[in-house]
Formats: structure tokens, sequence, C-alpha cells
């Protein structure tokens, strides 16, 4: 079953990234409920964050927050928040966007600890460049 999960979230991540973005969006969207019912946190995790970038392309801003925040909810009552540093920083860029610079201070920080726990560097690389964004105001 989590072979499956994750073939969906690759699959869903070459249409992506080939610029499908209506059939990346199905697949998605397919990879996050079957990742969340399996409980293959990871594949969730990295389905729903790019469903949320994929929102954010597509000028959806306030799918992407949604997006990201059910991703928070389900790690909080996991109680596992080590996972969720790249949802707090895609958060944090959110409120960067909506020119709400506190919160998204507050979000991109604490997204920044926990991706340097979790140590991925590909969200490391993300949460920088969000730090950057913000420091150049």
């Amino acid at each position: 079953m989590r072979a499956y999960g994750r073939a969906l979230f690759y699959h869903g991540l070459a249409h992506f990234y080939a610029g499908n973005f209506d059939e990346a969006h199905r697949v998605l969207i397919e990879a996050v409920q079957f990742n969340q019912a399996s409980g293959h946190i990871a594949a969730y995790l990295c389905s729903s964050h790019h469903l949320a970038r994929l929102s954010i392309i597509q000028g959806h801003l306030h799918d992407a927050k949604a997006i990201y925040q059910r991703a928070i909810e389900c790690i909080d009552e996991q109680q596992q928040e080590i996972f969720v540093g790249i949802e707090k920083i895609g958060m944090g860029e959110l409120y960067y966007e909506w020119n709400e610079l506190e919160t998204a201070s507050s979000y991109i920080e604490r997204g920044m600890t926990l991706a340097e726990l979790g140590g991925d560097i590909h969200f490391l690389r993300e949460g920088y460049i969000a730090k950057a964004r913000l420091a150049r105001l």
C-alpha cells in the first residue's frame, strides 16, 4: 500500500514539473487522500506540500493555506510536529504575500527550526529562500 501512495505522489510530481498542472492537481489530490488514509505520513506531507505549491502557482493562495493548515493539524493530532517544517515555511510564505510580516516571520522561523531538525536539504533550501525574501524588507 505504501508503494502505491508513493507512486501516486511521484506521478503527480512528474506532471507538476512537466507543467501539466490540471493532471498534477488531480493526481496530487488523490495522493494526499490515499496517503493520509493509509497513514503514510511522509508521502502525505510531500503530496500536500506540492499540492499547495501548485495552488500558489495557479493563484489560489487561500486554497494553499487550507492545504497547509490541514497538514499541520493532521500532524499536530499525532504529536509529530517535527514533520511539518515545510508546511509552516509555506504558511509563512503565504503570510508574506499578504503582507502580514510578523506572522510570516513566526511561521518561517518555526518551520526552519523543524526543517533543521529533520535535515531535509530541499526543505531547508525553501526555508532559507523564504527567510532571505523576508529579510529583504
